[in-house]
C-alpha cells in the first residue's frame, strides 16, 4: 500500500508512523498499527492474569509457556496451591487438572 506521510497513521491511536516501525493486520492489510497497539490487540493473553504476553523489549520475540492449550507468562506458570514455579524439570513439572495448574505433590 502507499500512503501520504500525513495519512500513514496507526488505525488504533492515530500515531503518525512515518519513519517508525509498524505492524500490519494479516487479515486486513489496510489496517496498520504502531507496535504498542498491535501487541495490545493481537498478543496472546495469559490464562492466569489475563494480561497480554508482550515481546521482550527491543525485539519481536515473545517468551511464553504453552500448556494444555493455554498461554502463560513465565512468572504466572506456578502451582496454584503452593506457588512453586513450574518448569520442565522432573520435580517441578506441571500436572494440570482442568484449567488449574498443580505441581505433582499438590495434585495428589
Amino acid at each position: 500500500q502507499t500512503y501520504h506521510p500525513r495519512c500513514f497513521k496507526c488505525c488504533e491511536c492515530g500515531l503518525c508512523l512515518d519513519g517508525l516501525d509498524f505492524a500490519v493486520n494479516e487479515e486486513d492489510s489496510y489496517k496498520i498499527y504502531c507496535h504498542k497497539d498491535y501487541f495490545k490487540i493481537f498478543s496472546p493473553r495469559c490464562a492466569v492474569c489475563n494480561g497480554t504476553i508482550d515481546p521482550i523489549q527491543g525485539t519481536n520475540e515473545v517468551v511464553r509457556v504453552v500448556s494444555a492449550d493455554a498461554d502463560y507468562h513465565i512468572d504466572c506458570y506456578k502451582c496454584q496451591r503452593c506457588q512453586m514455579q513450574l518448569t520442565d524439570e522432573p520435580d517441578k513439572m506441571c500436572y494440570p487438572l482442568g484449567k488449574m495448574l498443580f505441581c505433582y505433590n499438590c495434585r495428589l
